[in-house]
């Protein structure tokens, strides 16, 4: 390799070391002005090589099996990137070569974080940010607006291209006031920040909340879009300002089991054998694909919120 270059090799099929499999060869140059440049291929050869290390492909040897498959981390910083900077021909491109089973490369484990990562636009944030010293022990100031923008349109997009794409959604952060110093990030010498002895139980609702992200549909609003305490979860016109999100505390699903919850918000069925509505698609897609723990501690949380009466200005039908 020259002094200065970076260069990136991939072997394009796993096949015995004959002289019909190729190895393809990139390089990138330091600086990364032209980035990613094809060089001549260069092909398997029998026999002992002249310098270097020595690699031998034995395609009969298997260790242990792939189970979750490759992927990537869909961060704040990317999915930018990818939905503000990209033309969308471009854009729509990307995604193929990233995703799609045919036609691309074919990645199919995604890792979304909750709320920023260290990979962010502009200043971390959570889905329940407050003023320091501020608290939201019930989880009023919820909200994934920030995410809706740009992050969960280019896990849609990536999902619709890959079925069989496996999302795991992580944690980076508790919200800083769940937290003993207050703070989002480290803040200098002293002991580690920790959760909140009094904050097992926000934060627990909080993931709930994140996975489930039923208050941001079942709620009605007021005028400047915040969500209605008195009327969390029991109901609303939906985004689309078309149709009405139904109750689902336990005064509008109160005599729905734990499990018949969780075959609702898996199958998209109720127990009166009624389907959910096409805005619930999404979200039933993506419940069905939690671990059955998961689902059924959506079930749970659903049972125990306060039971709440429907807004007056618009009736269930």
């Amino acid at each position: 390799m020259r002094r200065g270059l970076i260069t990136c090799v991939c072997v394009c099929a796993a096949l015995p070391a004959t002289a019909a499999a190729q190895v393809s060869v990139h390089v990138t140059p330091k600086g990364a002005h032209s980035g990613l440049r094809p060089a001549p291929a260069l092909r398997w050869q029998k026999g002992a090589g002249s310098g270097g290390e020595l690699v031998r492909v034995q395609p009969g040897r298997r260790f242990q099996p792939l189970t979750a498959g490759f992927g990537v981390a869909l961060t704040d910083t990317s999915a930018w990137l990818i939905r503000r900077k990209l033309p969308p021909r471009l854009r729509d491109r990307v995604m193929r070569q990233l995703f799609a089973r045919r036609g691309g490369i074919g990645l199919s484990y995604l890792r979304i974080p909750m709320g920023a990562s260290d990979y962010i636009v502009h200043r971390p944030y959570t889905y329940d940010d407050m003023p320091p010293g501020g608290r939201d022990p019930r989880l009023r100031r919820f909200s994934l607006r920030h995410d809706r923008a740009y992050v969960f349109p280019a896990v849609r997009q990536a999902l619709a291209l890959n079925r069989r794409m496996t999302v795991m959604a992580n944690p980076w952060t508790p919200p800083a006031w769940m937290k003993t110093d207050d703070s989002l990030i480290p803040t200098g010498a002293g002991p580690v920040s920790s959760l909140r002895a009094d904050a097992y139980g926000p934060y627990a609702r909080y993931l709930v909340e994140v996975l489930g992200h039923c208050a941001e549909c079942h709620s009605a609003r007021d005028t400047f879009g915040a969500i209605k305490p008195k009327s969390r979860l029991a109901g609303g016109i939906d985004q689309e300002q078309v149709g009405y999100d139904p109750n689902i505390t336990p005064a509008g699903i109160g005599q729905w089991s734990e499990d018949e919850i969780v075959h609702a918000i898996t199958t998209g069925q109720t127990p009166e054998r009624r389907q959910l509505g096409s805005s619930m698609e999404d979200v039933v897609q993506n419940i069905a694909g939690l671990p059955p723990d998961d689902q059924r501690a959506i079930a749970a949380y659903l049972k125990t919120v306060p039971s709440r009466t429907s807004p007056d200005a618009v009736k269930e039908r």
